[in-house]
């Protein structure tokens, strides 16, 4: 041990800065284990600029227990950085820790009853923190309290430069492997460089369980860089949350709001919660706050939430058009006049511009009690589906109201604009909603069930406005069968189609677009398609060869070729024996379909 905090007895450090040139044997930082009730890695208490650039550093930070004179819960820290007086008493505005050098191998391990967190940078005055080195991993386990990888509080930074970067919360009552936060100043996480591979585990056994989170007041800032990010955030009993940003302020606040920035190149964020899917939840911003997702992403929420928001924040998910996006979950926008009395109002730009991206999921709307029709009006829900990319519709999403007037609703697109892509539905009584619609059009596949009185239902695309200012968008409606319904044009008339496509495409769509509707072809009739045109007029196209029949007469005229080819060698043969000399020869018939 290098010094020694309040009492060996207490508390205890592998490393304690009390002066700047602080030079450190290795024999204290690698592979060092501290144990004490309130143990840390490395300690600055005194705003002093130090470096500890070791080849390894390596501390395992164990609390033995809870403080024997009043029972609480003992803590343990990785790094533990806060400003304070230097030697000669004078007030200083902060302090910078740097640990690891270029290539340094970086890792805490802590465990306690109570907090355990892997670096702690707080104080008003502000303290940072620098790693650097090939790799950082962090481990931090509570027993029975939170649990932080990395925090950042009140003015102050942590930047992480290294190449592999492994952090894991483990907590009781909580779990947070990257927080930014503060109550009397903003705090500022900066995670990794254009080399860098991130992995954040986030786990809680009775509470919340957070990959990232920067808030609940304004200001705090999260920004990830990166080859890739992988965030897994699981919760045994609570919610689990990848992405969260709160500012805690109305929409109409002009200064900084909580941000988190990820420019990883790939992003994956898989929650998971053992208390039910609909306590899963990928992205969040609350209260006028900002999430940024510049690279490709993929987003886990089974039937949970993929994004949920309010309260004028801005969500924005592929800005350039040019990555790969898959989400999983509803995007959700919510109002609870008891928590916030926010609106329900934000702006979430969603860009799937590829074949590979797609959204699986719903748009609605959550009221936590008495709807306020003022607060709970949405507006900002933007959609860009262009170059192939998909929307999935999920379940038939439905109405609901508990007992406590807590009330969930679908929701529209506010803006849609198609070019070349999907809208696919996988049963009959899904339906979706547009506000607005712009742009070339796509394909909508349409899902179609037979009803007991041998009538048809369609799943139900509707539009307010179509923008046709460049030109009339095209919906090619293809009909698919689902539920043991058969749709096939041996079973579908021209007419029968026509009605299927005036209930699939309703409201604006019926009127301001060209409608392509196609059924397959059948066992005897070939594919069948129509137009429905903006006049009202139906064209039938011109039938075509059902291919299967074509497969059929193609294997009539090969048996026909072999008849033939059959009969001109027996007629070849039988002219040889009847020309051959008497007495010479044989001939024999053979039946086994052979050549030879």
């Amino acid at each position: 041990m290098l010094a020694t905090v309040s009492g060996a007895a207490l508390a205890d450090s592998a490393v304690y800065v009390n002066k700047a040139d602080i030079s450190v044997p290795d024999t204290d930082v690698a592979n060092q284990t501290v144990s004490s009730i309130y143990p840390y890695g490395i300690s600055s208490y005194n705003g002093f600029e130090a470096s500890i650039t070791n080849p390894t550093i390596a501390v395992t930070v164990t609390s033995s227990g809870n403080d024997p004179e009043d029972g609480a819960l003992g803590t343990a820290y990785g790094v533990f950085n806060i400003p304070g007086k230097q030697n000669n008493d004078a007030e200083v505005t902060g302090a910078l820790l740097t640990v690891g050098g270029d290539t340094s191998t970086v890792s805490f391990t802590t465990s306690a009853n109570g907090v355990s967190r892997g670096i702690y940078a707080a104080g008003g005055l502000g303290s940072d923190v620098i790693v650097n080195g090939a790799s950082l991993t962090l481990d931090a386990t509570s027993a029975e309290s939170v649990a932080h990888g990395i925090v950042a509080l009140n003015n102050s930074t942590v930047t992480v430069n290294s190449d592999t970067i492994n952090i894991s919360a483990n907590g009781a009552t909580r779990a947070r492997a990257i927080e930014a936060s503060g109550s009397t100043g903003i705090g500022t996480v900066i995670l990794g460089k254009d080399s860098s591979v991130t992995t954040l585990n986030a786990t809680a056994k009775n509470g919340t369980a957070f990959g990232i989170f920067a808030g609940p007041k304004v200001g705090s800032t999260v920004t990830v860089n990166g080859k890739s990010l992988t965030i897994n955030a699981h919760s045994d009993t609570d919610d689990a949350y990848g992405l969260f940003a709160q500012s805690s302020v109305t929409p109409d606040y002009e200064g900084n709001v909580s941000t988190i920035n990820i420019n990883a190149e790939d992003t994956v964020i898989n929650v998971t919660s053992d208390a039910g899917e609909s306590h899963q939840y990928g992205i969040i911003a609350m209260s006028n706050s900002r999430v940024n997702v510049n690279g490709n992403l993929t987003v886990n929420a089974g039937s949970g939430d993929a994004i949920l928001t309010r309260g004028g924040s801005v969500i924005t998910i592929n800005p350039d058009k040019d990555k790969t996006v898959q989400l999983t979950g509803n995007i959700e926008y919510n109002y609870n006049e008891a928590n916030s009395g926010n609106i329900a109002d934000s702006t979430v730009n969603l860009n799937l511009s590829d074949a590979n991206s797609f959204w699986t999921g719903n748009a609605v709307l959550s009221n936590g009690g008495a709807s306020d029709s003022s607060n709970d009006t949405v507006a900002g829900l933007n959609l860009n589906l262009s170059n192939g990319g998909t929307r999935n519709v999920a379940n038939s999403a439905t109405a609901t109201t508990s007992e406590s007037g807590a009330s969930t609703t679908p929701l529209a697109i506010n803006n849609l604009s198609l070019n070349d892509s999907t809208v696919n539905f996988t049963d009959a009584s899904q339906a979706a909603k547009i506000e607005n619609l712009s742009g070339t059009g796509g394909q909508v596949n349409t899902a179609v069930e037979k009803n007991a009185d041998g009538t048809y239902k369609t799943s139900t695309l509707s539009a307010d406005k179509v923008d046709t200012s460049s030109g009339t968008p095209t919906l090619n409606m293809n009909m698919v069968g689902t539920n043991g319904t058969t749709v096939n044009s041996d079973v579908i008339s021209a007419d029968e189609l026509a009605s299927l496509t005036a209930a699939a495409a309703t409201g604006a769509l019926a009127t301001e677009t060209t409608r392509v509707a196609t059924v397959a072809e059948g066992d005897v009739n070939g594919a069948l398609t129509i137009t429905e045109n903006t006049d009202g007029t139906t064209t039938v196209a011109a039938p075509v060869r059902n291919t299967k029949l074509d497969s059929l007469q193609s294997v009539g005229a090969i048996s026909m070729t072999l008849l033939r080819h059959d009969l001109n060698n027996l007629t070849k043969r039988m002219g040889e024996l009847r020309d051959a000399p008497k007495g010479v020869g044989a001939w024999a018939r053979v039946y086994g379909s052979k050549l030879s």
